[in-house]
């Protein structure tokens, strides 16, 4: 975005997907959503054990909330009304 001279944030903010390591070290900080993967892998393996053990009794659905984790790259901007 510098190369084209568009300032993150003033001009267009940025959120990445995921909350990955770099997103915390590019320039500015990305603003991101973070999935939770390590509680997504917990519970995904919970599934599979409980699947495995009963087969016909398993019925589940589990939620994992996201997370936005705020930093440099977004701003709130107020919303215009028509």
């Amino acid at each position: 975005m510098s190369k084209e001279n568009i300032h993150v944030p003033n001009e267009v903010s940025i959120v990445s997907f995921n909350n990955s390591l770099m997103s915390r070290f590019s320039t500015p900080p990305l603003t991101s959503i973070d999935t939770q993967t390590y509680q997504l892998g917990f519970e995904a393996t919970k599934c599979l054990m409980e699947l495995i053990n009963e087969p016909n009794q398993f019925k589940r659905s589990v939620v994992i909330p996201t997370i936005i984790v705020e930093r440099e790259s977004y701003t709130r901007r107020e919303q215009k009304v028509e």
